[in-house]
């Protein structure tokens, strides 16, 4: 974390600072209910085919969700989605 409260994510294309620390109901605010839903699943470890299977769509649809869950949010990966998902109270891991 540096002095602005951003946490670092580091991937294959360099360092990006990416805040994982959102205000309570921002996920609400942001994201559709199907997002909201996907999002969920997502933050137990479901896989993009599993997610389909679940909501009787195609993988290629869940695939789209998630890159708008990750453009509206911020963010550039699962584990970061997953992270916020916990933090907003979508999933409490056992």
């Amino acid at each position: 974390m540096d002095s602005s409260g951003s946490k670092r994510a580091t991937t294959g294309k360099g360092d990006r600072r990416v805040n994982l620390s959102l205000p309570p109901g921002t996920v609400e605010k942001l994201l559709t209910e199907r997002e909201t839903e996907i999002l969920r699943l997502l933050a137990q470890g479901f896989t993009n085919v599993e997610i389909a299977k679940q909501l009787y769509v195609s993988s290629h649809t869940v695939k789209n969700h998630i890159t708008s869950i990750y453009r509206k949010l911020g963010i550039y990966d699962r584990v970061q989605a997953a992270i916020i998902a916990v933090q907003q109270g979508l999933y409490r891991p056992e």
